[in-house]
């Protein structure tokens, strides 16, 4: 029976580690999707690579979990607790918050990717970008000064 409860404050501890996390991926979902909105993707590479290191831990917590509730599921006639219940609803409630944060962060990229296109587009349209690029630009000849000093 004792180790059945150590399994259980494992499972506990672990859930509260993925909270953890989650509360810190929902703030760089938010950072992120602020970021986007001013139309500041200078520190989008480094939001980016941060939520992907705090998603493998938790990838790694839920494997971890994974096998505590198999190992505890047989053993367990009552269910694990309230605390247990209530984490996992914290983090079902985090992960639904940042999937909807995501999602406006899509919306917003796509939106400023195709500003930039448009932005693009009239560069090489304009008259001198476009002479410039069929080689139209001005012509020097071959002449070269030398300075003597």
């Amino acid at each position: 029976m004792a180790e059945m409860e150590e399994l259980i404050q494992k499972l506990v501890s672990n859930l509260r580690s993925k909270k953890e996390y989650m509360e810190e991926l929902r703030s760089y979902a938010l950072r992120q999707k602020q970021g986007l909105e001013k139309k500041d993707i200078e520190g989008l590479p480094e939001i980016i690579s941060a939520r992907s290191d705090i998603a493998e831990k938790i990838d790694g917590l839920d494997g971890e979990n994974r096998e505590l509730l198999s190992a505890i599921s047989p053993g367990v006639g009552g269910g694990l607790g309230l605390e247990v219940e209530e984490l996992g609803r914290a983090s079902e409630e985090l992960a639904r918050e940042i999937h909807g944060m995501d999602q406006e962060s899509i919306l917003l990229a796509r939106g400023l990717e195709e500003d930039l296109k448009k932005d693009l587009k009239n560069i090489s349209s304009h008259r001198r970008s476009k002479n410039a690029y069929q080689g139209e630009g001005k012509r020097f000849t071959g002449a070269f000064l030398n300075e003597k000093g």
